[in-house]
């Protein structure tokens, strides 16, 4: 399995913490390592990429998708399309 989508009618944790809680603002302080992109932001350290928190919107309102770390490279080009 290569990645974990969770939509916005899930509650998804990481480190303790609900991510559509806290937000894009408390996923950056809790990683600083990230790609933010229009619709997708990919946190290198967390291994999440995060869309529907920025300036557009995406189809499934808020979704997180938690990845393998062997692919990061992916989903930082994901974040940047």
């Amino acid at each position: 399995m290569d990645s974990v989508r969770c939509l916005k009618d899930t509650n998804p944790f990481i480190a303790g913490v609900n991510i559509f809680e806290i937000g894009l603002d408390g996923l950056k302080l809790m990683d600083n390592s990230f790609i933010e992109g229009d619709r997708y932001t990919t946190f290198r350290n967390l291994g999440i990429s995060v869309g529907g928190f920025g300036k557009k919107k995406v189809a499934e309102k808020r979704i997180v998708i938690a990845f393998r770390r062997e692919s990061l490279d992916s989903f930082e080009t994901f974040a940047e399309d």
